[in-house]
């Protein structure tokens, strides 16, 4: 098995034009992958920001740029899904990957292959509102069809976010008090 590693050291922009960074490492990406790249490092905290206080987050377009690539020709199945969890899954990314699902359903349940289909509804693990409980049955009851299942991982993931809320609710302000400490 060969596994090709792109390693980028790039030029980066000054404060106040960092955010610049963010557009060079997708198309460091891009380019990368287009020669093969099975995977592309980047240094330390590039694409920034580098200094504090945080001017900017490119979490949610570095994120859309992994999700395009999703789709991409080339890539397998299992791989797609992979995307798609990870981003769903971290907290600055979770609303690009929701909105990429979504506009994407039909291809996205292409490579999907049918035994993990009902776990699409698990996108919505990590949300922690009462609000989402609601936005998570909206979003995917229509869905659950297409899926051929997954009334019991909804069922199951509504419950995880009512419980996070409810902690939350609870014990917030103690855990935030030691947090600070």
């Amino acid at each position: 098995m060969t596994f090709r590693i792109a390693i980028v050291q790039p030029i980066s922009h000054r404060p106040g034009e960092d955010e610049r960074n963010v557009a060079d490492a997708v198309r460091a990406v891009e380019r990368a992958a287009s020669e093969g790249a099975d995977f592309v490092c980047f240094p330390e905290t590039y694409p920034g920001p580098w200094r504090m206080p945080a001017t900017f987050d490119p979490t949610a377009a570095l994120a859309e740029a992994a999700l395009a690539y999703a789709l991409s020709p080339g890539i397998q199945p299992l791989e797609t899904m992979r995307i798609l969890f990870s981003t769903a899954s971290q907290p600055g990314s979770r609303e690009a990957a929701l909105t990429f699902a979504d506009k994407n359903f039909q291809k996205v349940m292409e490579r999907f292959p049918g035994f993990a289909r009902p776990q699409f509804v698990t996108l919505f693990d990590g949300h922690c509102s009462a609000d989402d409980v609601a936005r998570a049955d909206a979003y995917m009851q229509p869905k659950l069809k297409d899926l051929g299942g997954g009334e019991l991982e909804l069922a199951q993931t509504k419950e995880r976010i009512a419980l996070c809320f409810a902690l939350k609710s609870a014990k917030g302000a103690e855990i935030g008090a030691v947090l600070a400490q």
